[in-house]
């Protein structure tokens, strides 16, 4: 019987080294990643705020997931944080909102200045907007860190 039969590594000692690991990220991130739980009512949230800033293609497999987000939140205003290329693709075909986001803070190419001096640009649209929800399609730790600090109170992803 396998210890840990969800990690790919054969070798037991291996794979025994990533779950640690993996574990260790779950108890560092379950404070960030937690968002405070409220007593709002599904019909009550007005402002929803959806992440996916990576591959085009990707922007394009989760529009079934954003079609059934609106389905659910009819009265909600919904705004898509994705890549400048996805929004052009994207401009005439959706009904919801597109936020054209500059992976500088991905790029590791880009100073830790203009990575900074763009978070905090990003973190204060988020905290003006007063989301309610904010679904992170990919789960990149940056991201989750960003909707942590602009104190979005139901986070996914």
């Amino acid at each position: 019987m396998r210890i840990f039969p969800h990690y790919h590594f054969k070798n037991p000692f291996k794979r025994g080294c990533i779950a640690f690991i993996d574990l260790l990220g779950v108890l560092c991130l379950f404070p960030i990643r937690s968002g405070k739980r409220d007593s709002k009512s599904l019909q009550e949230i007005k402002k929803i705020l959806l992440v996916r800033i990576d591959h085009l293609g990707d922007v394009l497999l989760i529009l079934p997931a954003i079609r059934e987000i609106q389905s659910k939140f009819k009265n909600a205003h919904i705004d898509l944080l994705t890549t400048p290329e996805a929004c052009l693709l994207l401009k005439n075909r959706v009904s919801f909102n597109l936020i054209p986001f500059h992976q500088n803070w991905f790029n590791s190419g880009s100073s830790l200045f203009q990575k900074v001096k763009e978070a905090a640009q990003l973190r204060k649209t988020f905290v003006d907007q007063k989301y309610d929800v904010a679904v992170d399609f990919r789960g990149d730790f940056r991201t989750i860190l960003l909707l942590w600090l602009s104190k979005i109170k139901r986070r996914l992803g």
